[in-house]
C-alpha cells in the first residue's frame, strides 16, 4: 500500500497521494515498464536490466544475453524473449538478433555497431530498422 485516503478528502490530499504513487513508480520503472527481468543462468536466477542488456543473440533454442558485463546462455527463444521486452527500448534487426536501441553507436551500411560488436541488419527489415532507429533525427544539410 502506498497511501489511504479516508474521505472525504481534498483535492490537495489527493495529489499528495498520487505523487507518492507516482515517486514510488519512478524508482521501480521506465517509463512506466519495470526496469529489468529475471532469467535462469548458470542454476541460479539473476536479475537483468534492460539497461544493462546490449543486445541479444540467437544460438538454437537457446539466446546469449549479451550485457555490460559479461555473457549469459539462456534456455529460451528469440520469439520468445522479444514479445517480453518493451518494444521502446529493444528492436529485432535479424532474424537472430534484437538490439538495446539506446546502446547503438553507428551504422555502417547494414552492420550496427554496439561497443566492439557488429550486429548484422536484415535484408528485409534493413529499411524498417533504420527507420525506427534514426526516427527522424538525423541531421542533413
Amino acid at each position: 500500500m502506498v497511501d489511504y485516503l479516508v474521505k472525504p478528502f481534498s483535492f490537495e490530499r489527493f495529489l499528495r497521494a498520487c505523487e507518492k504513487a507516482r515517486n514510488l513508480l519512478k524508482d521501480h520503472t521506465i517509463e512506466g515498464t519495470p526496469d529489468h527481468f529475471f532469467v535462469k543462468h548458470d542454476a541460479k536466477i539473476e536479475k537483468v536490466f534492460y539497461d544493462q542488456l546490449l543486445y541479444v543473440e540467437a544460438m538454437s533454442n537457446y539466446v546469449i544475453l549479451h550485457t555490460v558485463s559479461k555473457k549469459m546462455i539462456v534456455y529460451l527463444t528469440i520469439k520468445g524473449i522479444i514479445e517480453d521486452l518493451p518494444p521502446t527500448l529493444f528492436i529485432k534487426v535479424h532474424k537472430s538478433f534484437i538490439v538495446n536501441r539506446q546502446k547503438i553507436t553507428s551504422i555502417e551500411g547494414n552492420i550496427i555497431h554496439i561497443g566492439n560488436a557488429g550486429i548484422p541488419i536484415s535484408q528485409n527489415y534493413h529499411d524498417e530498422v533504420v527507420k525506427m532507429i534514426l526516427g527522424g533525427k538525423m541531421l542533413k544539410r
